[in-house]
């Protein structure tokens, strides 16, 4: 079997830290060599489970280390019979984190940006005409109906309206005396 098969490309949220649950599913590897890579961790955890990140830390010399996460716990387990195993001519030391990890930001590539820039433009353009599209249709329809009485009353009618309301009024008032 490939040990592709057993790796999968993590999905990262731009630095958050990963919760508990996760910590339960990463090891500690110490006691690297300098020369270790992510792909070296890759091939020799990938037995145990399918991995989801890997990340080596520290400097290129004695003091190195990495986490692996693997998408289980049971990955995690298995991975503790690994104890010992020499990588690169170094026995390394493989033991549960404490701590879920923080993972890197995750920038997107200027060409992506600027091309869902310029998408974003073109939505909002289009939204904006059919904006406009529907004020000039609602615009018409009221000058078109404004000749029928459902329409917006003239000015004429309104003085007319205001009068009668001012006549009951009258009428009220001198009936309560």
């Amino acid at each position: 079997m490939d040990n592709s098969d057993f790796f999968v490309k993590p999905v990262v949220v731009a630095g958050d830290r990963v919760s508990d649950e996760s910590s339960t599913k990463t090891i500690h590897v110490g006691n690297l060599d300098p020369v270790t890579k992510d792909e070296d961790l890759i091939a020799l955890f990938s037995s145990c489970g399918p991995i989801s990140y890997v990340r080596i830390l520290g400097d290129e010399g004695p003091l190195r280390y990495g986490f692996v996460e693997f998408l289980d716990v049971s990955g995690c387990q298995s991975a503790f019979h690994l104890n010992g195993v020499p990588l690169h001519g170094k026995p390394i030391k493989v033991n549960r984190s404490h701590n879920g990890m923080v993972k890197p930001h995750v920038k997107a590539d200027s060409d992506v940006q600027s091309r869902l820039k310029a998408a974003m433009e073109r939505i909002n353009k289009k939204v904006k005409e059919e904006e406009q599209k529907e004020r000039k249709k609602r615009s018409r329809s009221k000058s078109e109906s404004g000749n029928s009485e459902s329409g917006p009353r003239s000015r004429s009618k309104r003085r007319k309206r205001k009068t009668s309301k001012e006549r009951h009024r009258r009428s009220r008032s001198t009936s309560r005396d």
